[in-house]
């Protein structure tokens, strides 16, 4: 997953304009080029490859069922920009209040499991709540910067078993 923040004018045309001095920060979320992205997958584990590839801004992520008002599931980081973790480090833990979330700067590569099998028939929303400029800046709006990308969760797993 690439993930770029951008800007587009009324035509819907690309707007390149740098905010400040920290660099240039749009206010919509691309994901592999797409604003809006949603993704539908089966209940089970997926390993996702995460990019940062905006110019200047910082996201902290998390999964959380809008709909519901509750959190998704934990994610486990397995590597970074340095190639596979000697150990997985467990993010987004849904039992614990101020667990560490997945924060990646401008540039950072992450790679992730998250086990979707608890989430069968939901929405789970990848949200981004890292301030902009990072780390003392404004936060992020829960309509536009602060939504990643949608992952619809079937109710069927189809073919094979997850070890």
């Amino acid at each position: 997953m690439i993930i770029q923040d951008r800007c587009f004018d009324s035509n819907n045309q690309f707007l390149y304009q740098p905010n400040n001095m920290w660099g240039y920060l749009g206010d919509r979320i691309l994901v592999n080029g797409k604003p809006n992205a949603a993704f539908s997958l089966e209940p089970r584990a997926y390993r996702l490859r995460v990019l940062n590839g905006s110019n200047a801004r910082a996201y902290e992520m998390r999964l959380t069922d809008r709909a519901l008002k509750t959190a998704g599931p934990a994610f486990w980081q397995i590597g970074s920009d340095g190639g596979l973790l000697d150990a997985p480090v467990k993010l987004n833990d849904p039992l614990v209040a101020k667990a560490p979330r997945l924060l990646m700067a401008s540039g950072e590569r992450a790679d992730v499991i998250i086990d979707f099998s608890g989430y069968a028939g939901q929405s789970l929303t990848l949200v981004n709540s890292a301030k902009s400029p990072y780390p003392k800046g404004a936060a992020a709006d829960p309509k536009t910067s602060g939504v990643v990308m949608q992952f619809r969760v079937g109710t069927a797993v189809t073919g094979g078993t997850d070890p």
